[in-house]
């Protein structure tokens, strides 16, 4: 929270959540769950950007869309990462924001 508030981002955003908000943490849903609640929309019209196992996991339960980045080169070989609308398989590295923009306005418009 305090880099979304240096950095002048809190601006940007309707609702921030952390895993003190919830009583579980990842990889249970409720966390992402909560944030479709609060934004008043209905999880199958959210995606979710991810970088961990535990957070993709989460987002697969939610049956949220999902972009997944993975942090941990070791993470990209779980068959959950697969499961990704968008999977960058080497993380950072060949993530294209483009396509990720262009794949959420394609589902958005279905």
């Amino acid at each position: 929270m305090l880099y979304f508030y240096h950095r002048n981002l809190l601006q940007y955003f309707d609702e921030i959540l952390s895993g003190d908000d919830v009583k579980i943490g990842k990889p249970n849903p409720q966390i992402f769950l909560t944030a479709a609640e609060k934004l008043n929309c209905q999880a199958q019209n959210c995606f979710v950007i991810e970088d961990s196992l535990h957070g993709v996991q989460a987002a697969l339960a939610a049956k949220m869309h999902l972009i997944a980045v993975p942090y941990l080169i070791q993470d990209k070989y779980n068959e959950a990462f697969y499961q990704a609308d968008y999977l960058a398989t080497k993380g950072m590295q060949n993530f294209n924001p483009e396509k990720a923009f262009t794949l959420i306005n394609e589902i958005k418009n279905e």
